[in-house]
């Protein structure tokens, strides 16, 4: 009676059912963009670093290059490499970004790439870090070195996600045989992975800028070099609309400010509308009238902490919160225009 009683256990579902994080196509990195200049220094200082540290953090600014300069480095890689991009509803879960980490095992060892799919199927509830271990236990043979770079890092990122970030990142750190080296690219880094080696991307240089310029068929003498770089920070991605408009409007340069093109406008409007309302009013403070770190509330502290996180705002030599110098000349244009 009590085996009739007993409810029979369902059928794990049809092998050919896998769950759209399992079949989920294998991530490409970005066409480096072409060409690519004033970086040289930067990819040593990388390959230097995760040949070292063989973990390493690197931050900047949006449109300073982080993810130009990451998908450079994995074309350039002699060894296996592979993208694990973070993304928004897509693989921003801890268990998601699990089957992310896993796909490169499908080609190099498929035997464990089968065996978390029976996982799946069977529908057991393994504990995310049993198949984390699983996983890694599959990299560890390895005969070959494997860079593995890891886009989409923000201060926002699900709790559980970042435990399983830090558990890598520390599984790499600490094995030493562990043929692996972990490139993480970010504009703002988690809190718990920030004692981590870091290389924080700043703007090119002018002989950089020159250069690129000239390899666009752009005349830039020096002096235009330095005043383009001194509002726009030297950043890439603000750079490169202005270089690609002076091949047909040369005299570009003498007729207009950086800050009133519609891209500058939009790009920094955009940042500025996903930040909390305490970080768009200490901004909009140190605009019209400097404030000192010394006079800083604790709360206030928050708030600053997370606009430098984003590489936003930074304590000059004075010891006064300073802005972007871009950032800086949109929000006082909003100003004057309230």
């Amino acid at each position: 009676m009590a085996q009739r009683s007993r409810q029979r256990k369902p059928d794990p579902p049809d092998s050919a059912v896998l769950l759209p994080f399992a079949t989920m196509p294998v991530a490409q990195p970005p066409p480096p963009p072409r060409p690519f200049v004033g970086r040289d220094h930067d990819q040593a200082q990388i390959l230097r670093q995760l040949n070292q540290e063989r973990v390493l953090l690197l931050t900047g600014i949006a449109s300073s290059g982080k993810t130009a300069l990451a998908a450079t480095m994995i074309q350039q890689s002699a060894h296996p490499r592979y993208w694990l991009p973070i993304t928004a509803d897509f693989t921003d879960s801890a268990e998601a970004f699990l089957w992310r980490l896993a796909q490169p095992l499908a080609e190099r060892h498929p035997d464990t790439w089968q065996a978390l799919h029976q996982v799946r199927q069977a529908q057991w509830n393994y504990p995310p870090f049993v198949l984390f271990q699983m996983i890694m236990a599959a990299y560890d043979r390895s005969a070959e070195e494997i860079l593995l770079c890891i886009d989409g890092l923000n201060r926002q990122l699900e709790p559980a996600l970042v435990s399983l970030l830090r558990e890598l990142g520390e599984h790499i750190r600490s094995t030493q045989h562990l043929p692996l080296k972990l490139l993480l690219v970010g504009r703002s880094i988690p809190y718990r992975l920030k004692p981590w080696p870091t290389l924080t991307l700043t703007g090119i240089n002018t002989d950089a800028l020159i250069h690129w310029a000239w390899q666009l068929g752009v005349a830039l003498d020096q002096p235009a070099a330095s005043m383009l770089l001194q509002q726009t920070a030297g950043l890439p991605g603000i750079l490169e609309p202005i270089l690609l408009a002076l091949r047909t409007q040369p005299d570009l340069l003498a007729t207009m400010r950086i800050v009133d093109q519609l891209a500058v406008r939009q790009f920094f409007s955009e940042i500025v509308q996903q930040l909390s309302s305490p970080e768009k009013h200490m901004l909009f403070a140190c605009v019209r009238e400097a404030v000192p770190v010394t006079s800083i509330t604790y709360d206030q502290l928050v708030t600053l902490t997370a606009l430098e996180d984003q590489h936003l705002v930074h304590t000059n030599t004075n010891q006064i919160v300073a802005l972007h110098p871009l950032l800086q000349l949109v929000i006082e244009q909003h100003i004057a225009r309230e």
